[in-house]
């Protein structure tokens, strides 16, 4: 088994194992496993931030399953980024059907190498004409706030409210970051000048959407939010009518929202897990 970098001219090489339309940031680095033939049999990308390594993605070929080739990557990655006493390695999973990834992570074990799940929450997924016809939100609240673009304000007030959150998310680059913003899904919910809640939409690939950073300092400004951004989808079916949202809840009271506005939803669990 051969271990080697993905670039760009590579990529194609590795479509069975690493999807065309995933995109990942400029800090993400990107391996792949090719057995004796020269043909691909597993990829595995992971990112870097200030405070953590994180793996974004790993996958085997199926036919190439339970050779080791997962435990292979996971070595070289691990002498790659040599964790040890710099920055932890962490990664973030769902709870796939077949529960292949669960399994890997749980029980993988190797000389020095093991990972310890810490961390786990649901992921909502719903298609976005359910999400814009829900009955949740049919109650009036625009009278009580005013609505700005997140984006049309200034650089030092969108800085300030993306601090209000800087507790639960953290953002490495601020440029790619706001690259992935779909920024007219971006919105500020302002009542006496104040702002009371945001809501940020990203891009996730293909047609899914994210509701990925959300804060409120009071609760009809979220409603009033998800009415605003479920009526500009509305207004814009041809972009967003196929498309597919997607909300993590991996604190309380986003648990109980996401109950609230996804009702149909098809839930998934998602586990982190560190390289201990």
């Amino acid at each position: 088994m051969k271990t080697v970098y993905i670039d760009e001219e590579r990529r194609a090489d590795f479509g069975c194992v690493l999807p065309k339309e995933m995109t990942f940031g400029s800090q993400c680095i990107l391996l792949g496993a090719v057995d004796e033939e020269g043909r691909a049999a597993g990829a595995l990308a992971v990112s870097e931030d200030p405070e953590q390594y994180s793996i974004e993605w790993i996958y085997v070929d199926p036919k190439a399953r339970r050779q080791g080739i997962g435990a292979h990557l996971m070595a070289e990655l691990d002498k790659m980024i040599d964790t040890v006493g710099i920055k932890p390695l962490r990664c973030t999973f769902a709870a796939d059907e077949e529960g292949a990834l669960f399994a890997f992570f749980h029980s993988f074990d190797r000389p020095g190498l093991s990972f310890e799940i810490t961390f786990s929450h649901n992921r909502y997924k719903v298609p976005a004409k359910d999400f814009m016809n829900s009955p949740r939100l049919e109650e009036e609240y625009s009278l009580e706030f005013d609505l700005k673009e997140f984006f049309s304000l200034s650089k030092e007030i969108q800085k300030e409210l993306l601090r209000l959150v800087s507790d639960r998310y953290v953002i490495a680059d601020l440029e790619e970051w706001e690259a992935a913003c779909e920024k007219p899904l971006c919105v500020v919910a302002v009542k006496k000048g104040a702002p009371k809640a945001f809501l940020i939409v990203q891009k996730q690939g293909g047609r899914v959407l994210e509701l990925s950073f959300l804060y409120s300092s009071d609760p009809k400004a979220v409603y009033y939010l998800l009415q605003t951004v479920a009526m500009i989808m509305q207004e814009e079916d041809d972009k967003y009518g196929e498309s597919e949202i997607v909300f993590d809840t991996p604190f309380p009271d986003s648990e109980v929202m996401a109950r609230k506005f996804f009702e149909n939803a098809n839930v998934s669990h998602i586990y982190e897990a560190e390289l201990l």
